[in-house]
Order: C-alpha cells, then structure tokens, then sequence
C-alpha cells in the first residue's frame, strides 16, 4: 500500500466537516488489476488507519457482502455519500441517502456499452429522474439490508432515469478486501 498522510476519516456523525471522531489514514491499497484504462474495472481499495475506530454510541462495524451473495433485479438498496446534490450543484454537508433497485446486468451492459459493464460490477438506478448517486459519491457504499453489496464508482449525469449508478460488486472483492483488512 501506499503512504497516505494528507487523508482523514470521520466516524460517528452525518456531517462532514464536524462532529465525531476523526481518524489518519496510515495506507491506502488499490486493488492490483485497477486501472483507469479498463474503464473503472476492479475500482475497489481500502484505507488503514493509524489509530483503532472505537464501536459504540453511532460507530458500529459494517458488513459486506460475501462471495455468494447476490441481489436480484429490482431489489431496493441504498446509496449513501456527502457528493453533490445535483449535476454542478454543491457538494451536500450532511449524509445523504437515496433508495434505489439494482438495473438488470444485460440492461445496464446495452446503455454504456457491454465492453464497459462487466460481472465485477452492479448497477442501480431509479426509473424517473432525480434519484442516484453523483460526483463525489465515490467509495461511498451501496447496501441491501445493511449489507455492503456495492461501492459508488462511476455514472453519467446523476439521478438520470436512463443512466443508472455503476457500483463495484463487493461479492467479487470479499476475498481481497478480507484478507488486505
């Protein structure tokens, strides 16, 4: 991994810039086979910090998805980040949170190209405009059920019916990211 002194990350509260904890970032890890020529391909890492969360009160322990897991078309879910509000709009203060249904694969492959869409990736969207994910959104994570199934990575627009969210599959990752974390 790399060396990461500029980064921080908060824990325990919904704002962005107050309240909680905030944690350095020791290391960060890409994933060996990203690369931004493969079109967002394998668009996972993970952060280490220099100091130990403490759970309790707001700050509980995640889940992700493991290898077998899968969602259904048309399941809910639900993306969260502090990205912005809309396309050139600001970036939101508070934690947001939209609700969303995984797009079919095969639907998702035909709106950006099927070289574009592959099975490391899940994508969600809304049928009318206005819900989704946005710029700054990235690494945030998409969850069913409070599992982490997914982890924002790329779109066109943001909230655009016809261009749903494309999200890291985290059930291809469960392997890598347990035994980097």
């Amino acid at each position: 991994g790399k060396v990461a002194t500029t980064f921080k990350v908060r824990v325990g509260s919904t704002f962005a810039n107050s309240g909680g904890a905030t944690h350095n970032v020791a290391r960060h890890i890409t994933h060996p086979q990203y690369n931004v020529g493969t079109f967002m391909n394998n668009d996972v890492g993970i952060v280490r910090l220099a100091t130990a969360i403490v759970l309790g009160g707001y700050v509980r322990a995640g889940s992700i998805a493991g290898p077998n897991y899968h969602v259904a078309d048309n399941t809910n879910v639900w993306s969260i980040g502090w990205g912005l509000m809309s396309w050139g709009g600001q970036l939101s203060e508070e934690l947001r949170h939209v609700q969303l249904r995984i797009t079919n694969q095969a639907e998702c492959q035909r709106v950006y190209g099927f070289n574009s869409i592959n099975a490391n990736m899940i994508c969600a969207g809304w049928h009318t405009d206005g819900r989704g994910s946005c710029t700054a959104d990235s690494g945030g994570p998409l969850l069913h059920n409070s599992v982490a199934v997914g982890i924002t990575s790329f779109g066109t627009g943001c909230g655009e019916a016809r261009w749903p969210g494309v999200y890291a599959r985290v059930s291809r990752y469960a392997s890598w990211i347990q035994s980097n974390s």
